[in-house]
């Protein structure tokens, strides 16, 4: 889970080792990355989009993902309200995942951001989660 303390377009996501750390492509503009971006409402995926139905995410928000590696799906949300921002999305189901089958190899999960001097605090598990994690589901 992930907090951000600053307001500006930013994304958190998974990446591949492919994934080219070099300002010329954001998280999502390839195959090598998925991203749930906060100014768009969306997931983008090699230029894809799918939207999310939530809004927005801003300063003091908490986004959650839950990764199966072996289905190849993600999933996201905000604040512990709906995944992928629809009643249908369920980890614990395996139901209306985002499909990660392009990300091939190893997976890491990544924050972007469009401006300097953002703050994000991430958790994989050293310490409490603020939401309840899907069954199944455990620490990265």
């Amino acid at each position: 889970m992930t907090t951000k303390t600053a307001s500006d377009s930013t994304c958190i996501g998974l990446v591949n080792a492919s994934y080219a750390i070099d300002g010329a492509s954001f998280i999502g503009q390839t195959a090598n990355g998925m991203g749930y971006w906060d100014a768009n409402e969306y997931v983008l995926n090699n230029l894809t989009t799918h939207p999310t139905g939530t809004a927005t995410y801003t300063t003091g928000d908490v986004i959650s993902m839950a990764v199966d590696t072996t289905a190849r799906l993600v999933w996201f949300r905000k604040n512990g309200g709906n995944w992928i921002g629809t009643t249908s999305g369920d980890p614990a189901a395996g139901t209306n995942g985002f499909d990660i089958s392009a990300l091939t190899g190893a997976l890491y999960a990544a924050v972007e951001e469009e401006v300097s001097g953002m703050v994000w605090t991430a958790n994989f598990g050293a310490t409490a989660y603020a939401q309840a994690v899907p069954s199944g589901y455990g620490n990265w």
